[in-house]
């Protein structure tokens, strides 16, 4: 793994700073399930009702994140999954920039964990602690707001090494921090999507 790139975004010189890479702390094929969606497409309209589906089939005691990089994208999907969810004893859906701050909708996630679906966008992908998360959905990959591929391959990115210095490696980064919600401890498990 070469590091140079995330060195040098923080401003240090990767020839004089000491790079390690060190092992996993967890066991992801042991404590994760990742499915990719077969859905392709770019509207979340098509991909609400998969999700429903797997709020649905969540285990009771088990909290729900769903994390997109678009407002646009929360409120969407936030609004099908509270026409699917409109039956008895389903999960109450919270989305992030509809009065409740974020901090609030954080506690509520954490105290309703079989009871509540908390969907949120980039105040979600790091930081957050929910022991009782067990289905995470990603919508869709955090690459950079300004990443376009075709002007990253025509502009001074045109370069292979150096697109994955700096649009792939900030969005594994963030992808990780994602992921991370789920897998809190050696006793965690849960569902990636």
């Amino acid at each position: 793994i070469d590091l140079a790139g995330f060195v040098r975004r923080y401003g240090l010189d990767p020839e004089a700073t000491a790079q390690r890479v060190l092992p996993p702390c967890f066991d992801y094929a042991e404590q994760l399930t990742v499915r990719t969606s077969p859905l392709a497409c770019t509207d979340w309209r098509g991909k609400s009702e998969e999700y429903a589906r797997l709020v649905r089939a969540a285990p009771p005691d088990k909290a729900c994140l769903l994390l997109f990089t678009s407002k646009a994208r929360v409120r969407g999907v936030s609004a099908d999954l509270r026409v699917a969810s409109g039956r008895r004893g389903a999960r109450a859906v919270a989305a992030q920039g509809e009065g409740e701050s974020v901090e609030a909708l954080a506690r509520r996630l954490k105290a309703d964990a079989g009871r509540t679906v908390v969907c949120g966008t980039k105040s979600f992908w790091a930081g957050l602690d929910v022991d009782t998360l067990g289905v995470l959905v990603v919508d869709k990959l955090p690459y950079a707001q300004d990443f376009k591929p075709r002007q990253a391959l025509l502009s001074g990115c045109g370069r292979r090494a150096q697109f994955d210095n700096e649009y792939l490696a900030r969005m594994l980064h963030e992808l990780v921090q994602g992921v991370g919600r789920v897998v809190r401890s050696a006793q965690c498990k849960g569902l990636v999507l």
